[in-house]
């Protein structure tokens, strides 16, 4: 499932799986370069494990930056 938002001044998406093997962001791969690129725009990615049972949801957060209007 994935999930888009705006709120609090940032852009929410959330995606969650009933996949029970949670990634590890010590490794490298595709979502420690999404972390990786997060952290740079002084965003926040977390990994929230279903409790109980299997699956988990990875949520990145983005602040939203004003633009000024001419």
């Amino acid at each position: 499932m994935l999930t888009l938002a705006l709120s609090d001044g940032h852009l929410d998406v959330a995606v969650h799986d009933r996949h029970p093997q949670v990634p590890d962001l010590g490794t490298e791969g595709g979502l420690r370069l999404i972390a990786d690129l997060v952290q740079d725009f002084d965003g926040a990615l977390t990994i929230t494990p279903d409790v109980p049972g299997p699956g988990k949801t990875i949520r990145v957060l983005l602040p939203l930056i004003p633009v000024p209007v001419p």
